[in-house]
């Protein structure tokens, strides 16, 4: 799903691409963020080595504050809840709730206390998992979907998987949603990802290896989430788009204007741009600046200042086919 093959292809709906920017993904290759004609995702290649990439997350310990992580927490797994009893029609007391990428372990601790079955996370960082160990009490391991494998019994009772935020991190998500969908027991599926209509934009610009936009190998649209279940087996049971869209403007603001410098610097540097227009173009990015800031001011005096639980997401559950 993501050889080079496929660059003028999109790897969900097959449909042509558009090259967007070119980047140092994750600071270990010189990779390319491509854009479907189709379906609308956003996605890059090459990608770094598995294990490479793997050993990259291990090494990275990034939390939220408490009270945003409790508060995501919160609201997922109510709006999982939920959507199992009012649409599923299911007892929770029978579902047992297994997570990868859980982090710390705060959406697995909200879980293990609505009278499930179990509740389990797994997680490559260990840090995390010591702290949500101590912290929570709860069923925390280090790894991902392959030390689940090799472990867990898949002989009874039906699961939950839950995947926030990790879908557009993966080398192959195809590959990951097939895998849980061959070797649990016809599971539900619990997916959150950022919405591409909104972070799409962001990803055009940012291209640093250091920011969460640069470290992202895919970019989902409703469109192109729906084709992904469709074909690794699962039918979606409940879509729900969350957050605010004005999320990202200080940060796209801050974007073009650094686009514009760079695009500028790039002629002064190969001497295509005589001193007339290094004035004028001088003044065009201050008055940008000055626009930009401008902008942003009004919006912290309107008390736009947003957090994470702002992100523009898009929230699934679904559930597996004969």
């Amino acid at each position: 799903m993501t050889d080079e093959k496929t660059n003028n292809t999109c790897p969900i709906c097959n449909a042509s691409v558009n090259q967007i920017n070119r980047l140092y993904l994750l600071g270990l290759i010189d990779s390319t963020t491509y854009r479907c004609s189709g379906c609308g995702v956003y996605f890059r290649q090459p990608l770094p080595d598995e294990k490479a990439v793997a050993q990259y997350y291990t090494s990275r310990y990034f939390r939220h504050p408490d009270e945003i992580e409790q508060q995501m927490a919160k609201v997922q797994g109510s709006w999982i809840i939920h959507t199992l009893k009012q649409c599923a029609g299911v007892n929770l007391n029978n579902l047992h709730y297994v997570e990868f990428g859980a982090g710390r372990g705060w959406l697995v601790s909200f879980m293990q206390k609505q009278n499930m079955a179990s509740a389990i996370g797994y997680e490559p960082d260990n840090t995390s998992v010591q702290w949500g160990r101590n912290q929570f009490q709860i069923d925390l391991r280090e790894g991902f979907l392959e030390n689940a494998l090799q472990v867990e019994d898949f002989s009874h009772g039906r699961q939950v998987i839950g995947i926030a935020h990790v879908l557009e991190h993966l080398h192959n998500p195809l590959d990951v949603l097939e895998t849980i969908k061959a070797r649990y027991q016809r599971p539900y599926l619990f997916l959150e990802v950022p919405d591409a209509v909104w972070e799409g934009p962001i990803m055009e610009l940012e291209t640093s290896p250091q920011s969460s936009m640069g470290q992202h190998f895919w970019s989902f649209t409703e469109q192109s989430l729906n084709i992904l279940l469709n074909r690794s087996g699962f039918s979606v049971i409940s879509c729900q788009k969350g957050g605010i869209p004005h999320f990202w403007n200080n940060h796209l603001d801050t974007l073009k204007i650094w686009k514009t410098i760079s695009a500028y610097h790039q002629g002064w540097q190969y001497n295509q741009i005589s001193i007339k227009k290094e004035i004028i173009a001088s003044l065009n990015i201050a008055g940008k600046c000055l626009s930009a800031g401008i902008r942003m001011r009004l919006r912290r005096l309107q008390k736009k200042n947003y957090n994470r639980i702002d992100l523009p997401i898009i929230r699934i559950l679904a559930k597996a086919v004969q």
